[in-house]
């Protein structure tokens, strides 16, 4: 079917189109056999500072600071874990939050404590979705979004 509409716009066809990637390749393929096409982009965050292994001094101010991301929805809101997911503390968003694009995010933190810590983001879009801890285990390796730690060493 190619008609032209009122906006002058050419019609190519009116069903969904399934090619070898929409049909074949876009699949969630887990371990128990299950599969599902890609749909949507899944709710993500990353810490982009501190960086991994960073070193940072006790007792002083830093800014824990990354992205957010959602496809479709708007970021409702991103929070920062310091201490390996036990406790979770709430980001300040930064801009505009728009669709299909990337959300800043910073949260002010003060080491009190020195030695390691594990620092974990996760973001939860306007429709209530949250990030996970842990990416699901698919054979193509699509939606990726679990927490990825940042271990930073505090020093006294």
């Amino acid at each position: 079917m190619n008609d032209v509409n009122a906006s002058g716009l050419k019609t190519v066809g009116t069903e969904p189109y399934y090619g070898t990637f929409q049909g074949e390749k876009y699949i969630l393929k887990y371990k128990d056999g299950t599969e599902k096409p890609v749909e949507e982009m899944q709710v993500k965050s990353t810490i982009t500072s501190p960086a991994e292994n960073e070193s940072l001094k006790c007792c002083a101010d830093y800014h824990i600071s990354g992205n957010a991301w959602s496809g479709r929805t708007d970021i409702a809101k991103v929070e920062v874990s310091v201490d390996s997911g036990n406790s979770w503390h709430e980001a300040k968003l930064i801009g505009p939050s728009e669709q299909y694009s990337w959300q800043q995010w910073n949260y002010k933190w003060t080491p009190n404590t020195p030695g390691e810590h594990i620092l974990l983001s996760r973001a939860t879009n306007s429709d209530g979705e949250q990030q996970p801890l842990e990416s699901v285990w698919n054979e193509l390796g699509y939606a990726v979004n679990g927490s990825k730690p940042i271990k930073i060493v505090v020093s006294s």
